[in-house]
């Protein structure tokens, strides 16, 4: 709010009792209108920063949105099926496979993906053919994750398969968990 001060242009009188103290510098108002504009100013002040932070974040988000967007198309059509009966990381991928397809393959951030789910699913990553070392089912190595807080942690040393959870923040949702384990999944031709 304090670099908006140049726009203040105020007289300074030290022989008047009214005064405002902002950004510890202190104006001083002839009347009780003269205050209540200063005041008046300060909020209107504080409320275009405000926006200002709004308009950036929604800037930000409109950027990432096409960023995604971007990197589908050059993909091509892209389509995904999300099942409605569990299996092990193994069963879904080869499901996925009969199909023409894999399990899914997040390279961006997947706030796309976690909204296609209610509940934890299977993902085309795992560290299966060597202990973290986390590969794509296209065998490329991963470049960014979105794990959960502690994770990955290899809990009881049979952790290798990945599964996103969409109740935990779009960002932190990854967690590793053992391969026999029952999840719905996520299959991208």
């Amino acid at each position: 709010i304090c670099s908006y001060l140049p726009t203040f242009i105020v007289e300074m009188s030290p022989s008047l009792s009214k005064n405002i103290n902002f950004c510890g510098i202190v104006y001083y108002a002839k009347t009780e209108v003269d205050l209540s504009f200063y005041i008046y100013r300060v909020d209107l002040i504080a409320e275009i920063s405000q926006l200002e932070t709004r308009v950036k974040d929604l800037t930000d988000e409109k950027d990432q949105l096409q960023r995604d967007f971007d990197s589908l198309n050059k993909k091509g059509p892209v389509c995904f099926f999300v099942s409605s009966e569990l299996k092990s990381w193994s069963d879904s991928r080869q499901y996925c496979r009969d199909r023409g397809a894999d399990l899914v393959i997040v390279n961006t951030e997947e706030k796309f993906i976690s909204s296609l789910v209610k509940e934890s699913v299977w993902i085309g990553l795992s560290d299966t053919e060597k202990e973290g070392n986390m590969k794509w089912v296209d065998n490329s190595p991963l470049k960014q994750g979105f794990w959960e807080s502690n994770e990955p942690n290899d809990a009881g040393g049979n952790e290798d398969c990945i599964e996103l959870n969409p109740a935990k923040s779009v960002l932190n949702n990854w967690n590793d968990i053992p391969c026999s384990a029952t999840r719905k999944w996520i299959c991208e031709n």
